[in-house]
């Protein structure tokens, strides 16, 4: 990695996780006071942070993060004129900053939120016995800063390395505060859909269904209060937030189909009824090449749409899920 890009972003990780710290108690403000907007902070944050990144030189970590802090202190500083309250709240991560500024490493917190990730997504299969050999599986967490190129994804995990690549992308109109937020689900989707799945290398499925239900058992799990969630609420919904309307045509679909079922089976059946059903889907080992995996996704995919737009009784379209998972499990070698 460029020494440069890199000590830009270990500042970047270190002003998002002191405003993180706080965000919190930034939303109590806005509920208190209408006239301040949390939005308005972040994108002033943003702006700044952009031309931090556009206009500093200097690849000593130490001498960039606390022209980081420089940078927060001055942003504290205008939010306590105009809004006395969110600045208080301002100078608290600022006093955080501070204090962990001086032993701060970036890759240690990335791989913080990376092992986060993991436990919610052991959590998602627990009670997945197919897989159940699949998740003491941890991968490598490689990180690279450098300019995105068209189509390109924001995370990728790699078979061959046993590796999960996370890709930052400053150079093109970032940083962007939810990209930070959206860390640990991006880890999170790579381990349930493509690590611990049995993955069909069908993007419908893969980057479709499953991303909507890894994003569904999130804000789920935060609900719940499980012990196995160690994030916040603005983590746990980041999803719908900020990422849902970025999905590629095909991905949409399946995330779309995939909300439909959810919905029908969980206003009839006990909330697990749509978990258990992905888990089925993921634990299918199909004979052949991957192509067959791929060629049987579709298929089920095929049969629930049409399920959907011919049954409208939540029953029958449970009836019609399971009876699809079971034709693609008499597939089992």
């Amino acid at each position: 990695m460029n020494p440069l890009y890199e000590v830009k972003f270990g500042a970047y990780l270190l002003a998002s996780a002191a405003l993180h710290g706080i965000l919190g108690k930034l939303w109590k403000v806005a509920d208190d006071e209408p006239e301040f907007a949390v939005e308005d902070l972040i994108a002033s944050y943003e702006q700044r942070l952009q031309e931090f990144f556009n206009n500093w030189h200097s690849e000593n970590p130490r001498k960039t993060y606390a022209e980081m802090l420089h940078v927060v202190d001055e942003l504290t500083h205008q939010a306590r004129v105009i809004h006395p309250a969110a600045g208080a709240v301002l100078l608290g991560g600022q006093t955080w900053m501070a204090k962990a500024v001086k032993s701060w490493d970036p890759f240690r917190h990335l791989a913080d939120l990376h092992d986060a990730a993991l436990d919610v997504a052991r959590d998602f299969f627990g009670g997945c016995h197919p897989l159940a050999d699949r998740l003491p599986q941890q991968c490598r967490c490689d990180m690279e800063v450098r300019k995105k190129q068209e189509g390109e994804p924001y995370m990728l995990y790699s078979r061959e390395q046993s590796a999960i690549e996370a890709l930052f992308f400053f150079q093109s109109g970032e940083p962007h505060f939810r990209w930070y937020l959206a860390l640990p689900f991006r880890f999170l989707h790579e381990y349930t859909a493509h690590i611990y799945a049995l993955d069909p290398g069908f993007e419908v499925f893969s980057d479709g269904w499953m991303i909507f239900a890894a994003a569904q058992f999130m804000e789920d799990s935060w609900l719940a209060c499980r012990p196995a969630f160690r994030l916040s609420e603005d983590q746990a919904h980041v999803f719908r937030r900020s990422i849902q309307s970025t999905l590629p045509p095909m991905p949409q679909k399946g995330m779309h189909l995939a909300g439909h079922v959810h919905a029908m089976l969980n206003s009839a059946m006990k909330p697990a009824t749509f978990l258990e059903l992905t888990h089925r889907l993921c634990s299918i080992k199909p004979k052949g090449l991957p192509r067959e995996r791929k060629r049987l996704a579709q298929v089920f995919m095929a049969q629930l749409a049409r399920a959907l737009e011919s049954d409208s009784g939540r029953a029958g379209v449970r009836r019609a899920a399971i009876k699809g998972s079971d034709a693609l499990i008499r597939h089992l070698v």
